[in-house]
């Protein structure tokens, strides 16, 4: 017969953090390319001010991973999420009330800093403690559901700015962490026997798990990630930029973007289907390899518009889908669940990093060298990904023997 859809006993914790994790996304990603703007005409201040300040606290989240990844390792997961919903609420709230450029450093900053407590980072650290081998499936089923962030969140906050100011939307976004992400983080964290239980079986678990931790093929995927995730952001934030360059017309743009997100899920609904035929590290390079093939459609825009730009949404947005799934399920696979918080904390502030100068750079190659330039340097971002991604795998399985 088919098989389950959840595995026994998950349903409440994979759809509870599927829930906050959307919220997280929505409140603390998407939210921003919306408001940003708002800011900026409240303030007068410059982009490039506004996008330091959050390039910064990236590169913030960066420097903690390691340490937050470590400390979930020990104490678990419950009490640090719960805090991350309150500490969140409480930047949202300050933004809400900001009035100079100090104030918005120091909030924008402490969202930033905290912000690993309620996403991914933290959420697939919880699943690993209470299933770990078996974590992948509901690693997938988290994606799925938060991957309709920006379709839900982006309207949202569209139209209520239509009806309240930006510093209400704040407010109303804070609230969200404090009555609907707190009390799930609370609630379907409970089991708190899972996290003993491990803490105990984990010791013995160690001699019988097929995980080898080795440092080399750690660098290699944490340098394939950061590559894709370079990637990702920047495509994320200057995605109109790029086409408006192309002389793609913006109402061809916007369809482009609004068709990323759909197949982000349906790439996360195939691996949900398919995911036991395919291992994590070959799914890695699907994902990337989707990427590519998007981008360089990009590249044919002017001699295929439309069709191009559509080839372009699909593929990419089948390939950044999978990425998320993979960013869990690799260290999964080929360091097993044992210290898997803080492996993935070193891998994350890797990652971070180059996210963070992802947006600067961009926009420095957009200005200087022009759209097709950053495409090309960007299809050899992704070949470089692939290539590291193999020499890991090829790593991985010679020290297996």
């Amino acid at each position: 017969g088919l098989p389950r859809l959840f595995i026994p006993g998950t349903l409440s914790l994979v759809i509870g953090l599927g829930v906050t994790c959307t919220i997280g996304y929505g409140t603390i990603l998407y939210s921003f390319s919306l408001l940003s703007l708002e800011i900026e005409k409240a303030f007068g201040w410059s982009k490039a001010f506004i996008f330091g300040v959050y390039s910064i606290g990236v590169l913030l989240t960066g420097l903690l991973a390691p340490k937050i990844g470590k400390y979930l390792d020990r104490y678990g997961v419950r009490l640090p999420m719960c805090l991350g919903s309150i500490l969140v609420a409480i930047s949202l709230v300050g933004q809400a009330s900001m009035s100079s450029k100090a104030e918005f450093l120091i909030y924008l900053l402490l969202m930033e800093a905290v912000s690993i407590l309620v996403l991914y980072e933290s959420a697939f650290v919880a699943l690993t403690q209470a299933l770990g081998e078996s974590a992948r499936k509901p690693i997938s089923q988290i994606t799925l559901i938060a991957g309709f962030a920006s379709t839900i969140f982006w309207p949202i906050i569209e139209a209520l700015l239509d009806v309240i100011d930006w510093r209400q939307v704040y407010l109303s976004m804070a609230l969200l962490h404090l009555f609907v992400c707190l009390p799930l983080h609370w609630i379907v964290l409970n089991k708190s026997s899972w996290h003993e239980a491990w803490r105990r079986d984990s010791k013995t678990r160690h001699h019988l798990h097929r995980g080898i931790h080795d440092k080399h093929t750690e660098v290699l995927i944490s340098l394939a990630f950061g590559l894709s995730a370079f990637c990702i952001v920047g495509i994320q934030i200057h995605l109109f930029g790029i086409f408006a360059q192309l002389e793609i017309s913006e109402k061809l743009a916007i369809i482009a973007g609004a068709l990323i997100g759909p197949f982000q899920v349906l790439s996360r609904l195939t691996d949900m289907m398919l995911g036991r035929l395919i291992t994590a590290a070959q799914l890695g390079i699907i994902s990337v390899g989707m990427m590519t093939l998007g981008l360089a459609f990009n590249m044919l825009a002017g001699f295929l518009t439309p069709y191009a730009v559509v080839l372009f949404a699909i593929f990419f947005g089948m390939g950044q889908g999978l990425t998320n799934i993979v960013r869990g399920a690799l260290p999964l696979q080929f360091f097993g669940d044992l210290n898997y918080g803080e492996i993935t904390g070193r891998m994350n502030r890797i990652r971070l990093f180059m996210t963070a100068v992802a947006p600067v750079s961009f926009a420095f190659v957009i200005d200087s060298a022009g759209a097709n330039t950053l495409l090309l340097a960007l299809i050899s971002t992704c070949l470089a990904s692939i290539v590291l991604l193999n020499l890991a795998t090829r790593r991985y399985l010679s020290l297996r023997v």
